[in-house]
């Protein structure tokens, strides 16, 4: 289905009930799904839209690259709800610079958690209801008010609201070293906001987990009980962030090769848990654009949506229609190209997630396991890990 650039709905009275001259424009009823990042506005990109056949609301898939959800209008374009990850904010704390009249505030220092497209901003300067409208590679905010008389270019604290009913999840990686017989290796890490990138010492390649752990607490970019290592020696290492990225959309930790250079095998990162990306349904004006992401109920690059019967919800997801250089620039995981979640979702009429399938989206893990071409809310519940499907032309 080909993607439909932003517009906005409009509901035109039928000829049949409203008699108009011939040639007579129909007249319009209502409009809704203006360009924006708050609740009842629509996004950079619509996937799709379809009906409830029981109840008569419009369902609309947004986001493109900034984060997918799913709204709900009333036939009267009337704000339902919203449902994806993360569209409560978990708010954040920092400090930057606002001048007067200016809508970007610069010099960011984030102290807790990271500010992200859709929450709501506050601090000396900052006019009120103002939310954030963009993010720069630098950390850099673009504000949908400017600066009000207060603002005085001076560094300021400025925070973000934790909105009622955020579900905060930890960020959690898994760092692996298969085959690897001897040598070291180093571990970097990038911050955002301000953008700092750091690299661990060198670590032998059967390292202990305690060993990672002060490794990374080290880095002045995480500090100490901002992470937690477990795992055998050697790896798997589980590493979770805690402390000041707790329910945080952290990057993808990278593994360098150290000195001497790991011989033989290989190394990478998998993120197993999203931060902040935890499926909610938001039902007030607090709404924010969904977390980018391939976990339950998270929707990204979605290219169709239908409603059944029941009142159900389906919403297919491919492969996305930015480019990896965009996807980077918005500050997400830089280390690792984006493919898409391939797989399709089912909801209830509320939010609610029920099942995803494509191929290989369950990888098993859980008591019981059940790996597999279907997800469900089961399955999550008893710890499977599940995620997006392969592409591919084959069944499934």
């Amino acid at each position: 289905m080909k993607r439909m650039p932003v517009v906005v709905f409009a509901i035109l009275a039928s000829l049949a009930l409203v008699p108009s001259a011939q040639g007579a424009s129909m007249p319009l009823l209502t409009r809704f799904c203006e360009k924006g990042i708050l609740s009842g506005e629509c996004t950079r990109e619509i996937g799709s839209m379809a009906t409830d056949p029981v109840s008569g609301n419009l369902y609309v898939v947004d986001g493109g690259r900034d984060g997918g959800r799913v709204q709900v209008f009333t036939p009267w374009g009337e704000f339902v709800r919203a449902w994806g990850g993360g569209v409560l904010s978990g708010g954040a704390t920092g400090t930057g610079t606002l001048e007067q009249g200016s809508a970007k505030v610069t010099s960011i220092t984030t102290t807790e958690k990271r500010f992200e497209v859709g929450m709501a901003l506050e601090g000396t300067g900052v006019a009120p209801d103002t939310r954030i409208a963009s993010v720069g590679v630098d950390g850099s905010l673009t504000l949908t008010k400017p600066a009000t008389a207060a603002a005085t270019g001076a560094t300021t604290a400025i925070s973000s609201p934790e909105a009622a009913g955020n579900v905060p999840v930890n960020e959690v990686q898994r760092v692996h070293l298969e085959g690897v017989v001897g040598g070291a290796f180093q571990l970097r890490f990038r911050a955002t906001g301000p953008s700092v990138t750091e690299d661990t010492t060198d670590l032998p390649f059967n390292a202990s987990a305690a060993e990672v752990q002060a490794a990374l607490e080290a880095l002045d970019n995480i500090g100490a009980d901002n992470v937690s290592v477990s795992g055998a020696a050697g790896g798997p290492y589980r590493v979770e962030f805690i402390g000041r990225y707790a329910d945080t959309d952290v990057l993808t930790l990278q593994v360098l090769s150290g000195t001497p250079p790991l011989s033989d095998g290989t190394a990478d990162v998998q993120e197993l848990t999203q931060g902040a990306g935890a499926a909610e349904i938001c039902t007030s004006s607090e709404c924010r654009p969904g977390i980018v992401g391939r976990g339950p109920g998270q929707i990204a690059s979605a290219k169709g949506l239908t409603v059944d019967s029941n009142g159900d919800v389906y919403v297919y997801e491919s492969s996305p229609s930015y480019s990896f250089a965009d996807f980077c620039a918005v500050g997400k995981n830089c280390n690792q190209v984006f493919e898409g979640n391939n797989r399709v979702q089912k909801f209830d009429s509320e939010g609610n997630f029920l099942l995803a399938f494509g191929r290989g989206v369950n990888e098993g893990g859980g008591s019981p396991a059940s790996p597999g071409d279907l997800c469900t809310a089961e399955h999550v519940a008893n710890g499977d890990l599940c995620g997006g499907g392969e592409r591919g032309s084959g069944d499934g």
